[in-house]
């Protein structure tokens, strides 16, 4: 009886001539281009179901879920690599991100963390076969899946709607972090920085307070976190006045309610919010940037909002 929808969808799309600022040489009086360089490809599998729960004169409980996976992968770009995601933390430029063939967009740039030498303060990083820091690849903001749910709920004149919405198994790159625990200038810094390493034999996985000296405070996986979470993300509850006096001033309809918007989320980021990208838009000043998305370096985050209205039909 179209109580229950269920739907399944499996895509493959290549795209191709995607905009790169390409290099090109210094005579022509520019250093980079924009040109139609690029292709990337995305594949993955979406669900949706659709229930009638209950469906009686005076209740009705219907509920929505949907979840996506996807993955993507870059195809080819000119000169195989871009380092991406620039973070400028008082003069030490860093790149947070690379887009390389091969591998996905929201690929994290940078070196393994592996602790703090309890003999000198400074932080250690995984070294390659030279003895040199290695680095490469460290985390992906690209989430395993995403899912919204939703139920709206009707009784008599009372109706209840609550939609969460969550994402599972991606990462972000807390940028914010390697300036407010870098300790490398005289400046606030968060309150962890209070566990550094002060004397020798410390053991601790914050690093010793650094002058001047951002060593310890390079991208690395120091700064990679959990960036799953679910989200309540709307909740609305209304009551439809129905009387008889209503019709003396011609109202058809007279509708009341209170919405809030992201009221809970839960989550294991340390950062105001997971929902998070700081580069998500282009600009003049931040070349190729849209390439960074799951890096947060100090934005803003979303508002818990309350709304009260009220919806008449004449």
């Amino acid at each position: 009886n179209n109580k229950v929808l269920f739907t399944a969808d499996y895509y493959e799309k290549k795209t191709n001539d995607m905009l790169l600022s390409v290099p090109t040489p210094t005579s022509t009086g520019f250093g980079s281009a924009l040109q139609n360089a690029g292709s990337m490809e995305n594949k993955g599998l979406e669900f949706q179901l659709s229930t009638k729960n209950i469906a009686t004169s005076n209740l009705t409980w219907n509920t929505d879920f949907n979840i996506s996976f996807n993955k993507n992968k870059v195809i080819n770009i000119v000169g195989n690599t871009i380092h991406t995601g620039a973070i400028n933390p008082a003069g030490d430029a860093f790149n947070t991100a690379i887009v390389q063939e091969g591998q996905p967009l929201g690929s994290f740039y940078g070196k393994i963390f592996q602790g703090v030498d309890a003999a000198t303060g400074m932080a250690k990083f995984m070294k390659d076969g030279s003895g040199e820091d290695s680095v490469g690849i460290i985390g992906n903001a690209n989430p395993k899946y995403v899912f919204g749910f939703n139920n709206t709920v009707r009784y008599k004149n009372w109706t209840l709607d609550l939609f969460f919405q969550g994402v599972q198994g991606n990462q972000i790159f807390n940028a914010t972090r390697v300036l407010t625990e870098s300790m490398a200038l005289v400046m606030n810094q968060s309150a962890s920085v209070v566990n550094r390493w002060k004397h020798a034999g410390d053991i601790t996985n914050m690093p010793k307070a650094t002058p001047n000296d951002w060593s310890n405070a390079t991208p690395s996986t120091r700064f990679i976190e959990d960036g799953s979470y679910v989200r309540l993300k709307a909740l609305t509850i209304s009551y439809n006045l129905s009387s008889p006096s209503l019709s003396k001033y011609k109202v058809s309809r007279c509708l009341v309610y209170l919405t809030a918007q992201n009221l809970f989320t839960f989550t294991k980021y340390t950062g105001f919010d997971p929902e998070v990208s700081a580069f998500s838009v282009k600009s003049a000043s931040a070349t190729n940037q849209n390439t960074a998305p799951g890096v947060d370096y100090g934005t803003y985050p979303q508002s818990r909002s309350f709304i009260l209205g009220l919806n008449l039909s004449f």
